[in-house]
């Protein structure tokens, strides 16, 4: 199966633009957001819970707290989310109903239960469908938030801390060289 593409900052305004459209429109802009902005994988989407995203003052979470049963391989993560990721995912939070703490923070239309990882892969497949994108899906979020992090120099480690990754080895593959990181490349010469 090929990779899935990964997404510039033109195509991710273009996303946002096509998502303001349609049904469940906040909730699909903080999926997507968290996607792109919080490198979270269609798994821990389907994971988290109220408290894990919500503060008990009702505010948005600086940093979501991830157990090893809301993650790919068991292991603990901690997502950072920047001011952008946190606006949508507010502006999501407004418009559902107190919820449990242990309830699904995200959950199909009309519906108190959580989606399946298959069916998040299939929201998001939709989304890029929807605009005519093709070779984009749930994990273009992910590869996007690697690859413009190292875009804009930051260090594999950190990219690695933050994507949850257990290895370099496994960040590498997420890193696009694209052709402004070779242009520029050649220019420290």
């Amino acid at each position: 199966m090929a990779q899935a593409r990964s997404m510039d900052e033109t195509t991710v305004t273009r996303m946002f633009r096509s998502l303001e459209l349609g049904r469940n429109k906040t909730r699909n802009r903080a999926l997507f957001a968290l996607s792109v902005y919080g490198g979270m994988r269609a798994c821990e989407l389907v994971g988290l819970n109220y408290e894990t995203v919500v503060n008990k003052d009702g505010s948005i979470k600086d940093v979501l707290s991830l157990k090893s049963h809301q993650t790919k391989g068991d292991n603990c993560r901690e997502v950072f989310l920047n001011k952008k990721a946190q606006r949508y995912v507010k502006d999501y939070a407004k418009t559902i109903s107190k919820r449990d703490a242990k309830e699904p923070f995200f959950s199909p239309e009309g519906k108190l239960r959580r989606f399946t990882s298959n069916s998040m892969v299939i929201v998001f497949r939709n989304f890029f469908v929807s605009i005519g994108m093709e070779g984009y899906s749930s994990h273009s979020g992910r590869r996007s938030f690697c690859s413009n992090l190292a875009n804009k120099g930051v260090n594999i480690r950190v990219i690695q801390k933050l994507s949850g990754h257990a290895s370099l080895q496994s960040v590498q593959p997420y890193l696009d060289a694209n052709e402004d990181m070779v242009r520029s490349a050649v220019e420290l010469i």
